[in-house]
């Protein structure tokens, strides 16, 4: 019976749908972009015709929208907010790349490139839009018929997986993700899709030429993972989510089985895994660590793209930034585990509806707005629950909170217990954990005589390789810090790299990523040929 009321649901959701395609008129009737496509441009001009006035003078290559054609072949066209006339011989349609919206707070687009234009819309994160050019920070797009102007630093390129069309009607590609929207192309049942994001029920698709948005409950997934041909498996310069990074890890491991191992470590305590992966086949090992707090997801950017780099250029058998990486790889493997905290991330990224425990989070933070939150889901601060002298810690928070709060008893977490037990399980050379903000580097931890001495040593280098400060000695009592208890256990150096200029309580902005991968894009390898010396 619930089978049949499934089915039931889904073929009254397709009906709604093909009754909105059957009112609709040709695709060609929508708005569209064109671009100027001659070497003297072209007049804009008040009415259709070459007696009229001109409005100004289009150069070649500038972007506009059409919202109809003539039978005179008079384009009505808006270029910057200003609307006219000019003759559709003298434009092309214009070819958009496929980009995500990469901010939480929504994307807004406008009507010229400037942040005191007109507020055209406000596109919801994760919606998929066609950019058609970017200059001086600013990205010509188009979502529906909404054409604009939006911040080239809140956009970024989409993580792609395969998907077989399951209805046998077919289905009707919309131009928005919703019933609302126009009907612009019908995909076939048993046709393979590429999938570039979900949105509330949506699943925005492309296949040859064709891409836009159906309902993605006729989707199916279960098809292996598609490795795409170019080396770039990965754009850091977004938000990345923790479905977003399996999907990478799993897209890495398959194309490259011969020098990686991916495993899962652990889970969350809302059962979201955690994953580590090796990349190399050296038979000393180090740990690169990341997101152990939720708030600091960017550093989950840094290892994805070191993966994604040192991949390539092993495989290619090349060199980056002075190191042979298949050289030093093979001598020293580097595990990394790029997401410490996916509960956690998961309610920073994409709020409290997108968590289990919405109603604990609610009541714990006090608001929605969930950007300061640092702990995991239940409120306890990871990086205090490792059983480093964790009895002795004085300045936890009495309770669940945002931060700080140390938990009942160590290892009280799942998150902290299964990279402790990673830790100790393999015997690895050096730990380096990721955080954020301050540009600042942490080593201490009561070290003595030689072992003080290298991992100072070691500290200092990777304050030069970055331009960090090195803090002195904390002395700390009770610390329960994830890189103080690899410190404890191993007797080798443990380190923390507080990566970007600080930005107080609140996740780093994109804004800040160039700067940080280029003072960060080689600290694997250098820490990986370090620990083949000892």
């Amino acid at each position: 019976m619930k089978k049949s009321l499934k089915q039931l649901g889904a073929f009254l959701i397709l009906l709604l749908i093909w009754n909105s395609y059957t009112n609709v008129t040709e695709a060609s009737t929508f708005r569209e972009v064109y671009t100027v496509n001659s070497g003297s441009g072209v007049l804009l001009r008040e009415a259709p015709s070459t007696g009229s006035t001109s409005i100004q003078h289009l150069t070649n290559g500038t972007f506009g929208t059409v919202f109809s054609i003539d039978a005179n072949g008079w384009a009505r066209i808006q270029v910057d907010g200003v609307t006219g006339y000019a003759p559709i011989n003298f434009f092309k349609k214009a070819t958009g790349t496929i980009k995500i919206a990469n901010s939480i707070g929504g994307l807004i687009v406008r009507e010229s490139p400037s942040p005191t234009s007109k507020n055209l819309a406000t596109l919801k994160y994760k919606m998929i839009i066609e950019e058609f050019s970017a200059r001086g920070g600013w990205s010509f797009v188009q979502y529906g018929n909404i054409t604009g102007y939006v911040a080239s630093n809140f956009i970024g390129k989409p993580i792609t997986y395969p998907a077989i069309v399951a209805s046998k009607s077919g289905l009707v590609v919309k131009n928005i993700a919703s019933t609302s929207g126009a009907s612009i192309a019908a995909i076939p049942n048993g046709k393979k899709v590429e999938v570039h994001s979900e949105l509330m029920g949506w699943a925005y698709v492309s296949v040859g030429d064709t891409k836009g948005y159906v309902v993605a409950s006729f989707l199916t997934k279960e098809m292996p993972v598609t490795i795409p041909s170019t080396n770039n498996l990965i754009n850091p310069k977004q938000v990345i989510t923790h479905k977003e990074m399996t999907t990478f890890l799993q897209q890495i491991a398959a194309k490259y089985p011969r020098f990686t191992e991916l495993k899962q470590i652990g889970t969350s305590v809302e059962k979201r895994p955690i994953y580590a992966i090796r990349i190399g086949n050296g038979k000393k090992e180090v740990l690169f660590d990341a997101s152990i707090h939720a708030r600091e997801h960017m550093t989950t950017n840094v290892l994805l793209e070191m993966i994604d780099t040192y991949s390539a250029n092993y495989a290619s058998g090349s060199s980056y930034l002075g190191f042979n990486v298949r050289s030093v790889l093979d001598k020293t493997a580097i595990w990394f585990v790029p997401m410490m905290n996916p509960d956690g991330v998961t309610l920073v990224q994409l709020g409290a509806n997108a968590v289990a425990n919405k109603a604990s989070v609610l009541s714990i933070n006090g608001s929605s707005d969930f950007n300061r939150w640092k702990s995991n889901i239940r409120g306890v601060d990871l990086n205090d629950n490792f059983d480093s002298e964790w009895s002795k810690i004085s300045n936890s928070r009495p309770g669940p909170s945002y931060m700080q709060y140390r938990g009942p008893y160590a290892f009280s977490e799942p998150e902290a217990k299964a990279l402790g037990n990673f830790m100790t399980s393999r015997p690895f050379k050096t730990n380096i954990s990721y955080h954020s903000s301050g540009q600042i580097i942490y080593w201490f931890n009561y070290q003595k005589a030689l072992e003080l001495s290298r991992d100072r040593g070691l500290a200092g280098q990777l304050s030069q390789l970055t331009g960090y400060k090195v803090m002195p000695p904390q002395y700390l009592t009770g610390s329960g810090a994830s890189a103080d208890y690899f410190i404890q256990e191993t007797g080798m150096p443990g380190i923390v790299l507080e990566i970007s200029p600080y930005v107080g309580e609140k996740p780093i902005p994109l804004s800040n990523w160039d700067l940080i991968w280029k003072q960060n894009a080689k600290v694997g390898l250098y820490v990986a040929n370090e620990a083949a010396k000892r």
